[in-house]
C-alpha cells in the first residue's frame, strides 16, 4: 500500500505536531471521482474568482488526495487512478482489443481464446432490445466510407440510413466503398438509393500487406445477389484463407493521401481491420447510389415471448414492455469445421456433425450480455478469465498505459457484474469454456475466481494500484466476496452516506464496520455522498437551506467513519452525474456552478476538528455493530470500541478492526432489536472537537426527519461549525431534528 495522508504525532520536547489528515485539508481527505470536462462557472459571484476552466480544475487539483477515473495524473498532484472495466471486452475495438489482438498474433496465441463461447445454440431473453443496436450486433459494420482515389482519406458515412450516397461516383479514379469490421466476416447487404444498368460489381479484400500496411488487394469469388449493382440485394463470399487483417492508413498524417482512414484515429494510427472494397468497373452513364450498407445478421431475434411465460428464477430480469424479444446466438463446435479452416462453409454447414451448434466463425459464438450493456453503442463480450494468458497482457497493457499517462492505477467498475443476474437463456446456455450454463451457480463461482485471479495478476504485472467499485456491498457479509479483497488497495463506496441514512436495516451505519476492517488490512476507502437520495433535498425541496443541510449531515456521516489517511469524502448528487461540468437547476438549487465546487462543504472541511481519540470517552455506551448471517439481518459481532469483531462469515470467526470509539450521545430505551435503538444520537469524539448525527434504525423516515430530540447536555463546552465555516456560540447543550448532522469544536 501507498501512504500519503496518514496522521503522524511527532513530539518534539514539550510540543506535539498534528500533521493534517488531508493534503489540503486538516481533518478529512478528499478524492474525486471520473472528474473532467471542466466548465468555467456562469453564476457571476464564482466566475470572479475562478474566471476560466483551468481555474476550476487547478482548484480540483489542489483540494483532492485522490482522484477516481482520472484522463491522466500529474506528478505533483493527487495520486490518480484511471477507469478500467475487466468483466468486458468490445468487440468494436478500442485500443486495448487493439493491443491484445496484436499481441496474440505476435505471440502466435488465439485471440479468440481470450473470450467465451456458447457451445450451443443459445436463445437469450433480452431486456433492452436497444442495447447494441449502433455497432456490429445491430448489423452497422465498424467503419463505412468512400473515396476519391485509392490513397483517398476518404468520406465517413456516419448518417442514419437510409441516406443516398454517390459512393462509387468516382470509379474512373479508382474511388469505390470501403467497409470494415475487425473479424472475418462472409456477406454485406445493399440497399441501393438508385441502381445501375451496366458495370460490373467487384469486391477486392486486401490479400497481402507490408509493415501492417496493406500492400496489394485480390478479387473476392462472391455470390451476388445485387447482380451487379442492378438492384439490392446480399453479397456473399467465403473467406479466402489469405485474407490479411490490414491498415489502410500509412500513418503519415497527410489529410488527403496516405490511404483510406474515414476520420477515425484508430486507422490513422494503423489500426488494422479485415475490410472489403466494393468498386464499380466498366459501368457506363449514372453510377448507383448507395442507401444503406448492413453487416450479417449473426445474432437475429428469433421469436417474442410473453412477460408471464419467463421462467421464475429470473428475479432480476427487468423487461420494457409486456413482450420479451428472444435473440439467437449461434453455438460454436470445432467439429463442424470438418478441414479446420475456423469457417463453416456451406458444404459443411450442411454436413454438421453437430446440428446445435450454427456458427460460422468461432467469434459468432463469443458470449454476449445482449440487452444487459450500457447503451446503443456498447458491444459487449464476456472475457475468458480463466485463460491467464488474458491477465498477463493485460497487465502488461496497463502498465504501458499507465505510465504514459502518469496514472498510479485504475479502478475496477462494476466489481459484481460478472456472469450473475446478467444472461437469461430461454434454451440453451452451455459455455465451451466451462461445464455449465452460464446462468448457473457454479459458472458464477468459477468466473468470480478467475476475475480476482485476473485482478491480482494485473496489480502484480503493473505494479500499480488497483481500486474497485463495491457501493454499499460489505465484502465480508456477501458471500465469497472477501476474496476480493486481496486484489484490490482502494474501494470507491457509492451511495455508502446518504443525507437520511439509518442505523442498520438493509443498510445503516451499523453496518459500515467494514470502513473500519479494510483500513485496518491497509486498504483505503472513498465514501462517496449521494445528496439527492431521501434526504431534505429530496423530500422538502430544491433550496439553498436543504442542500446545505444534507450536505453537513452528509460530512458529519463521513466524521463519524473516518480513518484518516485511509478514507476520503466525495459529494455528488446522484448515479451516473459524476464530473467537473457546472450543475444544472434540475440537480443542485443554482445553476452554473462548478460541480465539485457546489457539492463540496469546503469551509466545513477548512475547520480543524483534530484527528479521531483514540479510546472511548469514559462512562459511554459503544455502538454495536451488525450484520447478516443465516438467521437475522440484525446478528451482533461486536462493538465499537473492540479491535475484533466474531462472526461465521468471518475466516477462522474472527475479523481484526480499527475501534471507531463512536458511542450514544442520547438513545431510545426503545429498541427495534436487540442492540438497536429506534432512534437515537450518535457521536464520535475528536482530538479538537464533537461530530453528531442524529437518525432512527431504518432511516428515510419522513415523518422522523421532522422530529427534533429532546435538549441533550454535550461533553464540554462547543462551537458549532457552520455551512460558511463560522463558528456558533459555546454552547453546552443542543437539541437535533431527524437525520441532522453536526460538526462542533472545543470551545476552550
Amino acid at each position: 500500500m501507498f501512504q500519503k495522508a496518514w496522521m503522524l504525532v511527532v513530539v518534539t520536547g514539550l510540543f506535539t505536531m498534528e500533521v493534517m489528515a488531508g493534503r489540503f485539508y486538516p481533518s478529512a481527505g478528499v478524492a474525486w471521482i471520473l472528474p473532467g470536462n471542466h466548465e468555467a462557472p456562469e453564476q457571476s459571484e464564482w466566475l470572479k474568482r475562478f474566471p476560466t476552466a483551468e481555474s476550476v480544475r487547478l482548484w480540483e487539483q489542489q483540494r483532492a488526495d485522490l482522484v477516481l477515473g482520472a484522463s491522466e495524473g500529474d506528478s505533483s498532484g493527487p495520486y490518480s487512478l484511471g477507469y478500467m472495466y475487466n468483466q468486458k471486452l468490445e468487440f468494436s475495438p478500442t485500443d486495448l482489443e487493439m493491443y491484445l489482438r496484436g499481441r496474440t498474433d505476435s505471440r502466435r496465441e488465439s485471440y479468440e481464446s481470450l473470450f467465451l463461447h456458447f457451445s450451443e445454440d443459445t436463445d437469450l431473453l433480452i431486456e433492452d432490445p436497444a442495447d447494441g443496436s449502433k455497432t456490429p450486433f445491430g448489423r452497422i459494420p465498424s467503419i463505412v466510407g468512400w473515396t476519391v482515389q485509392p490513397d483517398h482519406a476518404g468520406f465517413l458515412i456516419y448518417q442514419k440510413p437510409p441516406y443516398d450516397k454517390p459512393v462509387w461516383e468516382h470509379s474512373a479514379t479508382g474511388g469505390g466503398l470501403y467497409v470494415y469490421l475487425f473479424e472475418k466476416f462472409d456477406q454485406l447487404e445493399l440497399d441501393l438509393s438508385s441502381v445501375s444498368g451496366s458495370g460490373e460489381l467487384v469486391v477486392e479484400y486486401p490479400s497481402s500487406m507490408s509493415g501492417g500496411l496493406v500492400s496489394s488487394w485480390s478479387q473476392m469469388v462472391i455470390n451476388d445477389d445485387t447482380d451487379n449493382l442492378r438492384r439490392s440485394g446480399v453479397i456473399r463470399w467465403t473467406p479466402p484463407a489469405d485474407w490479411k487483417r490490414a491498415a489502410t492508413h500509412d500513418g503519415s498524417g497527410k489529410t488527403y493521401g496516405g490511404g483510406p482512414y474515414f476520420g477515425k484515429r484508430m486507422l490513422i494510427n494503423e489500426g488494422r481491420y479485415y475490410l472489403v472494397r466494393l468498386l464499380w468497373k466498366n459501368g457506363s452513364g449514372t453510377p448507383p447510389r448507395l442507401a444503406n450498407v448492413r453487416v450479417k445478421d449473426w445474432m437475429p431475434e428469433v421469436y417474442s415471448v410473453p412477460v408471464s411465460s419467463i421462467h421464475s428464477d429470473y428475479k432480476k430480469f427487468n423487461p420494457k414492455g409486456q413482450q420479451v424479444s428472444v435473440r439467437r446466438v449461434p453455438g460454436w463446435d470445432p467439429a463442424n469445421d470438418r478441414n479446420g479452416d475456423g469457417y463453416v462453409d456451406e458444404s459443411e454447414f450442411g454436413q454438421r456433425i453437430n446440428a446445435f451448434a450454427s456458427a460460422r466463425f468461432e467469434w459468432e459464438s463469443r458470449v454476449v450480455p445482449l440487452g444487459k450493456m450500457w447503451s446503443s453503442r456498447s458491444s459487449w463480450i464476456r472475457p475468458n478469465l480463466q485463460n491467464p494468458l488474458l491477465a498477463d497482457l493485460l497487465g502488461d497493457y496497463y502498465k504501458r498505459t499507465w505510465g504514459s499517462l502518469q496514472l498510479n492505477g485504475a479502478y475496477n467498475d462494476d466489481l459484481f457484474r460478472l456472469l450473475k443476474n446478467e444472461f437469461f437463456p430461454h434454451t440453451g446456455g452451455r459455455l465451451r469454456e466451462m461445464p455449465h450454463r452460464v446462468s448457473s451457480p457454479q459458472a458464477q463461482a468459477l468466473y468470480q475466481q478467475a476475475f480476482i485471479k485476473t485482478l491480482e495478476t494485473i496489480r502484480i504485472n503493473s505494479g500499480s494500484f488497483i481500486g474497485a467499485n463495491i457501493s454499499m456491498v460489505n465484502l465480508w457479509s456477501t458471500d465469497g466476496a472477501s476474496a476480493f479483497i486481496p486484489s484490490f488497495s482502494i474501494f470507491l463506496r457509492e451511495g455508502l452516506i446518504r443525507p437520511s441514512l439509518g442505523f442498520s436495516g438493509w443498510f445503516g451505519l451499523s453496518k459500515a464496520w467494514d470502513t473500519f476492517a479494510l483500513a485496518k488490512q491497509d486498504r483505503w476507502s472513498i465514501l462517496a455522498a449521494m445528496i439527492n437520495e431521501g434526504g431534505r433535498v429530496h423530500r422538502l425541496g430544491n433550496t439553498r437551506e436543504n442542500w446545505e443541510k444534507d450536505i453537513e449531515s452528509s460530512l458529519a456521516q463521513y466524521y463519524l467513519l473516518n480513518v484518516p489517511g485511509k478514507t476520503y469524502l466525495h459529494v455528488w448528487n446522484r448515479i451516473f452525474s459524476y464530473g467537473s461540468r457546472n450543475t444544472r437547476s434540475t440537480n443542485y438549487y443554482q445553476a452554473g456552478v462548478p460541480k465539485n465546487m457546489a457539492y463540496l462543504p469546503e469551509a466545513m472541511l477548512s475547520v480543524d476538528i483534530g484527528m479521531p481519540v483514540s479510546t472511548l470517552p469514559a462512562n459511554r455506551e459503544p455502538v454495536a455493530y451488525m450484520a447478516k448471517n443465516e438467521v437475522t439481518d440484525y446478528a451482533i459481532v461486536g462493538y465499537s470500541n473492540q479491535t475484533q469483531l466474531i462472526s461465521n462469515n468471518f475466516s477462522g470467526g474472527v475479523l481484526d478492526i480499527e475501534p471507531s470509539n463512536l458511542f450514544y450521545l442520547q438513545r431510545s430505551s426503545q429498541e427495534i432489536v436487540s442492540g438497536g435503538p429506534a432512534e437515537m444520537i450518535l457521536a464520535r469524539e475528536y482530538t479538537k472537537g464533537l461530530v453528531l448525527y442524529r437518525t432512527d434504525f431504518f432511516g428515510h423516515n419522513a415523518e422522523f426527519q421532522q422530529s427534533y430530540s429532546p435538549v441533550i447536555q454535550l461533553p464540554g463546552l462547543f462551537r458549532r461549525v457552520y455551512f460558511d465555516g463560522s463558528l456558533g456560540e459555546p454552547v453546552s447543550s443542543i437539541s437535533m431534528i431527524g437525520y441532522e448532522g453536526a460538526v462542533l469544536v472545543k470551545a476552550q
